[in-house]
Formats: C-alpha cells, sequence, structure tokens
C-alpha cells in the first residue's frame, strides 16, 4: 500500500499529464488553433475525395495539387469524417490527437519499464507533449503524428521485450516491416 507521503508526491506530474492532455483537446475545431498552413488545402483534397465515394484516385481542386502527400492522411480524414457526414475540423483533427496521445503513452511506458519508476514514465510523457513541434502539428490535420507513431511502434515494441524474448522472429520482422510501411503512407518525403 502507497503511503500518503508516495501518494501526495504523485498528484503534481498527475495533475500536469491531465492538464497537458486536456490541452491536447482544447479547441480542436477552432479555426484559431495552432495550425499549418497547408491544412486547408489537405482537407479540400480529403473532402473531394470523399466526395466520390472512392479510395483513389485522390481529388483536388488544382490538378498539380492532387499528389502531393500519400494517401493514408487523406484516407484518415475520410474515415473520421465519415466521409464528410462529419466535415468540420475537429473530426479532422481528433485522429492527430489519438496519436499523439498513444506516443506519450508509450513513451510513459517504456520510461518507466526502463527506470522502474512511475515519475521517469510521467517526465517522458509529459517532456514528449511539452515540444513546441509536436504540440503544434500534433493538433492539426497534417501532422507529423501518425508516421512518428509507426516509426516508434517497433522501438516501443523491442523496448518493452523482455531479455527472453531478446531474439527477433521473422513473424515479428514482417510486422515490423508493415508498421514502417504504414509510416511511408503517411509521409511524402519517404
Amino acid at each position: 500500500m502507497l503511503s500518503h507521503r508516495a501518494v501526495s508526491a504523485r498528484w503534481p506530474g498527475v495533475a500536469a499529464l491531465l492538464l497537458a492532455v486536456a490541452v491536447y483537446w482544447f479547441a480542436l475545431g477552432s479555426d484559431h488553433a495552432a495550425t499549418n498552413g497547408d491544412e486547408l488545402l489537405y482537407a479540400q483534397i480529403t473532402r473531394l475525395t470523399a466526395a466520390t465515394g472512392e479510395w483513389l484516385p485522390l481529388q483536388a481542386p488544382v490538378e498539380k495539387h492532387r499528389n502531393t502527400k500519400p494517401p493514408a492522411l487523406f484516407w484518415q480524414g475520410m474515415v473520421s469524417t465519415d466521409w464528410a457526414k462529419h466535415w468540420d475540423l475537429w473530426h479532422l483533427r481528433y485522429p492527430s490527437v489519438l496519436y499523439t496521445l498513444a506516443l506519450a503513452g508509450m513513451a510513459f511506458l517504456l520510461a518507466r519499464k526502463l527506470t522502474g519508476t512511475t515519475a521517469a514514465g510521467v517526465t517522458a510523457a509529459l517532456a514528449y507533449l511539452a515540444f513546441f513541434g509536436v504540440y503544434r502539428y500534433g493538433r492539426v490535420f497534417l501532422t507529423s503524428a501518425p508516421e512518428t507513431f509507426w516509426l516508434f511502434l517497433p522501438v516501443f515494441l523491442l523496448g518493452m521485450r523482455t531479455q527472453r524474448e531478446a531474439c527477433l522472429s521473422w513473424s515479428l520482422a514482417a510486422a515490423f516491416g508493415l508498421m514502417t510501411g504504414m509510416a511511408l503512407l503517411y509521409k511524402s518525403f519517404a
């Protein structure tokens, strides 16, 4: 059983973590949220593609903008808005917040496992959520959160393995390849 002092020492970290999570959800549907300037172009491509009822080809108001990114970002927007039936910025943006919070959760779990302390896990999660690049781009439609998630997931899974499980199987290696492929479906530079 935890002592009163141990419980009291954890409250600031828990409160900071809850505040950070609230900040990521705050004003998510607002036109004034920190955003990337290209967000509305990508939203237009998503909406026009959803209107066709098909996953591909991507549609754009200007033909040269149609193939500016791999399709997963647009597919994510099509799914999160239910094929544009629930069209608003909140529905476009919430998947990025979920990816970001999942990454913070992985940072928490990995730091806690490596150090053996919950405090280190809370610090790792807060450090991840506090970075300006994560906050700014992690709460809009056009974001790096999905590819960061899919690229970090294999590292996280390897870090969470026990020493007995240190050997990498072919099926796990194939799964890591699929995870990397998911990241590539989100990122244009790849």
